[in-house]
């Protein structure tokens, strides 16, 4: 199983900070020709003096999302000023943008500020604290500058890469804020559908899922669940099947 959380993964997991997170990028609208599908792909390669380096992004549509745990909306009062006030301190507004698929990795890290840097961020880390060393191994303990830095330094580079392409405004590469960050994480651009509809309220039929996915599910449902409702494909139904199944690389297959 990869060393990273996919963004699918993270809808029920605790947030993580910002700082060693994931990162955001901003598409200038004069270059969006057609509104991105829900979790679109945009990959962006770049060459460095530290060697090639690519950082996958996925789109989150325009939506509102849920500040907090997720609850009830208030029921409306009959006074339409403190109603709009209670909802807008509850639900964020969200415009469009691009979520890096996966926490920032060590390699990343290393191929846009440098070895050096990832170095330091190691030798001032607590025992302990630093978890595993590797390429894939998402970086931890970074500072506020040097995350700064990073977005900086990537938006140079993709710049430079882009000569002669995206000349009208260069793509901006920013830490996600933390109501972006939760948006992403659950996928649910209405919060009316919260319960429902994950993954920005485009979840799958079970008639459009590949047979052998379907077929694995029910099996886990059925036999080691031992459930005798019908398995249809829901996403509580989806994450217990995942959490209950013996092999954590087809969990994440199936998601």
């Amino acid at each position: 199983m990869t060393h990273h959380r996919t963004l699918a993964n993270n809808f029920r997991s605790a947030l993580m900070s910002l700082i060693v997170g994931a990162i955001a990028v901003l598409v200038p609208k004069v270059l969006v020709f057609a509104e991105p599908k829900p979790g679109e792909l945009l990959e962006v390669k770049i060459q460095t003096p530290n060697g090639p380096v690519a950082v996958r992004f996925r789109y989150c549509p325009p939506g509102q999302g849920m500040r907090g745990r997720p609850q009830a909306l208030p029921e409306p009062t009959g006074n339409a000023l403190l109603d709009q006030v209670k909802r807008k301190a509850l639900l964020a507004q969200l415009k469009g943008f691009y979520m890096s698929e996966t926490e920032v990795s060590q390699q990343q890290l290393e191929r846009i500020l440098g070895q050096e840097t990832v170095d330091n961020i190691f030798k001032r880390m607590v025992a302990g604290e630093a978890g595993g060393r590797g390429n894939e191994f998402p970086i931890r303990g970074v500072t506020v500058v040097e995350a700064a830095k990073f977005c900086e330094s990537l938006r140079d580079f993709d710049g430079q890469n882009q000569a002669g392409g995206l000349s009208l405004e260069a793509r901006k590469f920013r830490l996600p804020t933390h109501d972006e960050w939760q948006y992403a994480c659950r996928g649910i651009r209405d919060v009316e559908q919260t319960l429902k509809l994950p993954h920005f309220n485009v979840w799958p039929e079970l008639k459009d899922v590949p047979r052998d996915v379907v077929a694995d599910c029910q099996d886990v449902w059925t036999k080691k669940l031992g459930e005798q409702s019908p398995f249809d494909g829901s996403q509580e139904q989806v994450v217990r099947v995942i959490e209950a199944h013996d092999t954590a690389k087809r969990g994440v297959e199936i998601l």
